[in-house]
């Protein structure tokens, strides 16, 4: 078999055009990546922390980062390491009542916003989040299924309550 040459080329060649095909394709169909554009919305993607109980859920957008979580049992918090001009979310609950949240800022520089948690959270619930950042609009949504329920946070909740 590896007699032929025409086989043995063949070997080499294609696993050569397949890399160039496969990254000249990319380059031609890909989106470029761009500056955000003041005014325009972009939506954030729920990283995969969000899914499963990792106490943090990160939205991403290219370089723009929030990250959402609940400090002792009854704040929820949005952190960035860039600086926020608003924080706004709704949760969504499994019997499809809707709650507003307004955030309030933490920090001189924006960078972290905070909520006390008026309603009872399940990992049903949906959180949908929009936040202004350099006059551009970033919106997202994912289920609450990272909130560490194991800690007693509902039992922190009812018991204020």
């Amino acid at each position: 078999m590896f007699k032929n040459k025409h086989i043995v080329i063949a070997l080499i060649v294609a696993p050569i055009l397949a890399l160039l095909a496969y990254f000249g394709v990319d380059n031609l169909v890909s989106e470029k990546p761009h500056k955000a554009i003041e005014g325009e919305t972009y939506p954030l993607v729920a990283k995969s922390n969000c899914r499963y109980t990792s106490g943090k859920c990160t939205f991403q957008n290219g370089n723009f980062e929030l990250n959402i979580y609940i400090e002792n049992g009854k704040t929820l918090i949005v952190s960035s390491p860039f600086p926020l001009s608003e924080v706004e979310a709704s949760l969504l609950d499994n019997q499809g009542n809707t709650s507003k949240l307004y955030f309030v800022q933490d920090t001189d520089q924006g960078t972290q916003w905070s909520q006390k948690i008026i309603s009872d959270i399940t990992p049903e619930s949906i959180i949908r989040l929009v936040t202004i950042a350099s006059k551009s609009i970033y919106y997202g949504e994912s289920e609450m299924a990272f909130i560490d329920y194991e800690t007693g946070f509902n039992e922190d909740f009812k018991r204020e309550n």
